[in-house]
């Protein structure tokens, strides 16, 4: 499910980066029906339809009726896109009573149908999973007429809905809150991106975006439900070598972007810290979070202690301490990160990691010793000092409880 809103999203990331061809696609819509269906839009291209008439089927059950799809509905896809190929799409598709796609090119309107996978006819356009149908495996799409097509339909772009089948459901493992949170996130990475949604709790659709400074701090204030500057932000070009499957050493560069706020006291900041890769948010951090975490915290942890107002013999605030009081956001792009599963929890990249470390390295020890950053520093520090007192009385603590139960 969340694969088809990565799609849409890609389609906009395509056409709204400098690299960019054309300008395509700049919205974006994330809808969940009272009805229990799953609606996301996009006013790209559209998906390619046009029929293979050495595979006898059209483009939309190429890319979406078997598990070889295309990268993201493009076979000319490159770079640093969110989506894996189009097979979330379509295993999304094979779980789905109803999975409706709908194409606008030209002016015109193509609709193709699908239950559980196959290709079909419903005999009602209405969004009926329940409706009889006729299989239609090897369907010429033509232009429904001009009276179906909707108001509000956009010159192109893509429509697809689609409802999950009750087994998948009761299986209790969809997460509706983590799809729209994800394409927020994205949305708030992309410059110029304008996001629609509607949640399954909500009663009205919002809109979020276009960011007015799209990057880390958008998500920063996202998260924050603010619009506070950020205590620091870091942006760095890193590069690292791999190894591919033919031996071949090749090098892969790549950009970060961290922001970072100081947290309310008592505030969980792991889980309130954001990571993303390629604009996929991954709540389970990894490689670019580990190094980034090291990039900043070691740098503030090794400086002067002078100001700090450290009793006698009282040790520094460590690395830890420094990132336990920030909230922070991680976003990288680079090809190929390294997400783990098709659900893209996380990234393992170490080489990626250890080349997002050296590069902050270097930032946060130019931004630290600025004089226009004195203040910032002192605060973190502050906060980090009272962080490490607090951690080691609890530390004091439960010594004496374990030596007092002993």
């Amino acid at each position: 499910m969340r694969e088809v809103v990565d799609n849409a999203i890609d389609e906009a990331r395509r056409a709204l980066t400098a690299s960019s061809k054309g300008n395509f696609a700049d919205t974006v819509g994330v809808f969940f029906h009272d009805d229990g269906s799953i609606e996301v839009k996009d006013n790209g291209r559209g998906v390619p339809f046009d029929f293979d008439s050495k595979a006898n089927i059209n483009g939309i059950v190429k890319t979406l009726g078997t598990a070889r799809a295309g990268a993201n509905f493009n076979a000319e896809t490159k770079g640093s896109t969110t989506g894996t190929h189009g097979v979330g799409a379509a295993a999304c598709n094979f779980i789905s009573t109803r999975f409706d796609v709908t194409v606008f090119r030209d002016g015109k309107m193509y609709r193709q149908q699908f239950r559980k996978g196959r290709p079909v006819i419903f005999d009602t356009a209405d969004f009926d999973p329940t409706a009889s149908y006729t299989d239609a495996p090897h369907e010429k799409l033509q232009p429904v007429a001009a009276r179906e097509i909707p108001a509000d339909a956009p010159a192109h772009g893509t429509w697809v809905r689609f409802v999950l089948d009750d087994e998948v459901e009761s299986g209790g493992d969809v997460d509706y809150d983590m799809v729209i949170r994800r394409a927020i996130v994205a949305t708030a990475l992309t410059p110029g991106l304008t996001l629609n949604y509607k949640g399954a709790e909500d009663t009205e659709s919002s809109t979020f975006g276009p960011a007015a400074t799209p990057g880390a701090p958008a998500v920063l204030n996202y998260i924050g439900d603010n619009e506070d500057e950020p205590l620091a932000r870091f942006e760095a070009e890193f590069s690292f070598d791999k190894t591919t499957k033919s031996k071949q050493r090749i090098t892969r560069p790549g950009t970060v972007d961290v922001a970072l706020q100081l947290a309310a006291p008592g505030t969980d900041t792991d889980s309130a810290s954001v990571s993303a890769v390629n604009a996929v948010y991954t709540p389970g951090g990894g490689s670019h979070v580990t190094g980034a975490t090291r990039g900043i915290g070691d740098v503030l942890a090794n400086r002067s202690t002078r100001g700090l107002g450290l009793k006698n013999g009282e040790k520094a605030p460590s690395s830890e301490d420094y990132m336990a009081v920030v909230t922070m956001v991680v976003s990288a792009t680079t090809p190929e990160p390294g997400f783990v599963g098709q659900e893209k929890f996380s990234v393992k990249n170490i080489a990626m990691g250890n080349a997002l470390e050296r590069e902050l390295h270097k930032q946060v020890t130019a931004w630290s010793v600025q004089p226009a950053n004195a203040k910032a520093v002192d605060e973190w520090a502050k906060a980090a000092l009272n962080h490490a007192r607090e951690r080691r009385r609890v530390d004091d603590a439960r010594k004496r409880a374990r030596s007092e139960a002993a």
